[in-house]
């Protein structure tokens, strides 16, 4: 299919947007040889060198808001060269029987 400049213009723009999908995933998706559009991506940068303009290869990395879940709150015991970290309302005696055992190693 035979795409005129302005056609061409509209396609890289989207190209510029497409998040991560990969050259070959784009052109599958819009219909376009990827020789094509490699020679299409050339020559834009090309010409952009040749007037001074940046070129941006990929897109520009983004932040993402993660959320982490709280962590519930914990004790720390050193015994022998070890730590034992155990949550807050652990039951004592299992705490006292791994600290026993920790002792013995």
């Amino acid at each position: 299919m035979h795409r005129s400049q302005s056609e061409w213009r509209s396609v890289l723009r989207i190209y510029e947007q497409r998040g991560p999908q990969t050259q070959v995933e784009f052109c599958r998706a819009h219909g376009v040889s990827l020789s094509t559009l490699q020679w299409h991506l050339k020559k834009g940068a090309q010409a952009a060198a040749e007037s001074g303009l940046a070129v941006r290869a990929s897109p520009e990395p983004r932040l993402v808001r993660i959320e982490l879940p709280a962590s519930p709150p914990s004790v720390e015991v050193a015994v022998c060269g070890a730590v034992l970290r155990v949550v807050v309302g652990t039951d004592v005696t299992y705490v006292s029987a791994l600290v026993a055992a920790l002792q013995r190693c």
